[in-house]
This record gives C-alpha cells, structure tokens and sequence, in this order.
C-alpha cells in the first residue's frame, strides 16, 4: 500500500504545490498536531511577538491543535507577516540541539520564503524574533570589575573551545574603524566578519590583526567581547552573519564542518548571498575538506600558499572595490 499523496495548499493566498506543503510540514515538523518544539504556552507567548493571538477563534476553523492553528493562519494571513513568521520558525528549527535541517531543506525553504515578503527579497525577521538586529555600542572596559570572571569563563554555546567569551584590555576593543556604508539600501556596519571552527582560531586572529592594521573594520569574537557579553548569542551571530558585513570570510577545514555553530554561521550568511549577485562569501581553504553548500565553482583561497598578510591585503582591495 503506498501512503496518501501530499495534497497542495494555499499561503498567503498562494498556491504551494505537494512538495512545497511537504517541505513546509517537514521544517515546521507538523506531524501528529505538533509545531516544532512548541508547547500550548510557547506558541502563543512565539506568535504574540507579531500580534498574533494564534489561540483566537480565528484560526480553530479546522481544529484546536497547534498544526492545525499555524495552517489556518498561513492559509489567512497576508504578506510580508506570513513570510516573517516562516523565517523565525525556521531560526528555531535551526536553533542547537535540533538544527538537523539537510542543506538541500533549507536552501529550498529560503527560496520559498522569498515569495511571502512581497519583494522578492529574503525576509527578516522583526525585533526580538530570529534575527535581532542590534546597535553596537563604543566598547572599552565595560565589563569592569567582572573581567577576571569573563576571562576565566567557560567555553561560551560553541562547545569544545569553538566560541571563548575571553575578555582582556586588548580584547576587548572594538576594530579601530567601525564604518557605515551603504549596500542595497542597508547600513553595512562591518568591512569583514569571520568565521571559523575553534581549532583554527590561531589563524583567524593572525587575519583578524592584519585587518586591522590595514583599517578595515573585523568582526572577530575576542575583539567584542564586551559588546557580546549577554546577548543571545544565537540570534546575534544569525544577524552579524547575515546582515553586517560587507564579506564574509569563512576559514573552511574538517572541524569547520563537524561544528553546529559554523554551520550556522554559514547558513546565515547564505541567506544573505541569496538576496546579492555580487560576491559575499569569501573562502579560505585550510585543507581539503568539502563544505555541503558551498558550490565548486566558487573561488577560494588557500591560507598555506598566501598567509594572513597577503589575504588581508587582497580583502582591503575587496572592500575598496579596485579588485587588485
């Protein structure tokens, strides 16, 4: 006996063939009444972030369960809220421990998200839901008399030295130039954000440092220390990734691709290279490790044969635009 075939559905006053409501299901896991991890409190205190009162008679049309209520409002809401409400549930899919999302599920529901913002663009998610987009304030010793703790504390949600909150007088800086520029309409606040796998930060903070002395302003965690101490992490990095730089420059190595954070980093910033025809994801090869999701026609640099001097030098020409 073969199971029911998947039946299209309606979004947004959309029509989504069986494969795009199967894809929907599968992200949101659906199955059996449920909505990911959400609990009867949970849901309602998710949708309320956009004046949502998802437990209203509005949407029990087809039933009281919490599929049944998230169907009813995909099926009755309006672009763009619909598209933001399927972007923060997906952050949370991809939220540690559950982000178990295959590479050819998310790429395909990133393109489906397009259709429900009313622009063509990637959606965003609003303020204190998925992406956060958050000021950075002037830095210096803001931890004060708590910087001996920071220093000494424990490896901060990356897991096994991927993501150290250390805080010391030289770490705790901001970049010597924080600039703001322009890019397709948005403040670019960063010149460069990298990222990278625990066991190869050595690396990342010699290129971090040649940045620097060549003024470009870099987004490297022990720098911003102070600026990262009780955020949510999560939601940050999502934003820093996808949103506040002008490149990102991933150091692409065999623990690169085992770790959940870089993971995440890097799906971040494909949301962002979606909504871009220019070039925003820089690689540097450490060795040769494949990276599922980066394409094998992307360009890319070996760290061994030019080092961090000569990459930050060509990434100061990236971002001066001369193409040297």
């Amino acid at each position: 006996m073969f199971g029911s075939p998947i039946r299209a559905s309606v979004i947004a006053g959309q029509p989504l063939t069986g494969l795009e409501t199967a894809l929907v299901e599968r992200i949101l896991q659906m199955e059996d009444g449920y909505v990911l991890d959400f609990s009867d409190r949970t849901i309602r205190d998710f949708f309320f972030k956009f004046d949502v009162d998802i437990h209203s008679d509005r949407y029990t049309s087809n039933g009281r369960s919490k599929a049944k209520k998230t169907r009813e409002f995909l099926r009755r809401t309006s672009i763009p809220l619909v598209g933001q409400v399927l972007a923060a549930m997906l952050d949370r899919r991809l939220a540690p421990p559950t982000n178990d999302v295959s590479v050819k599920d998310h790429e395909a529901f990133l393109k489906l998200l397009k259709r429900f913002d009313g622009s063509g663009k990637a959606v965003k998610s609003p303020v204190g839901v998925g992406k956060v987009k958050s000021p950075m304030p002037a830095q210096g010793d803001a931890i004060g008399h708590s910087k001996k703790v920071v220093a000494e504390s424990e490896d901060v949600l990356r897991g096994s030295g991927d993501f150290r909150a250390v805080h010391s007088g030289q770490h705790a800086r901001m970049s010597s130039r924080l600039s703001e520029t322009k890019k397709g309409g948005e403040i670019v606040k960063l010149d460069v954000a990298l990222s990278f796998a625990g066991e190869d930060r050595e690396l990342a903070k010699a290129l971090a440092l040649a940045c620097e002395q060549r003024g470009l302003s870099v987004f490297y965690d022990e720098f911003r220390a102070a600026d990262l101490w009780g955020k949510n992490l999560y939601e940050h990095l999502a934003d820093v990734y996808a949103n506040q730089a002008r490149f990102f420059v991933m150091f692409v190595s065999e623990a690169y691709v085992r770790k959940a954070w870089t993971k995440h980093e890097f799906r971040s910033a494909q949301v962002r290279a979606l909504r871009e025809s220019n070039e925003y994801i820089l690689p540097i090869r450490l060795d040769d490790t494949v990276l599922p999701g980066l394409a094998g026609t992307i360009s890319y640099l070996i760290y061994g044969e030019h080092g961090p001097e000569a990459i930050a030098e060509m990434l100061r020409h990236k971002v001066r635009g001369d193409g040297r």
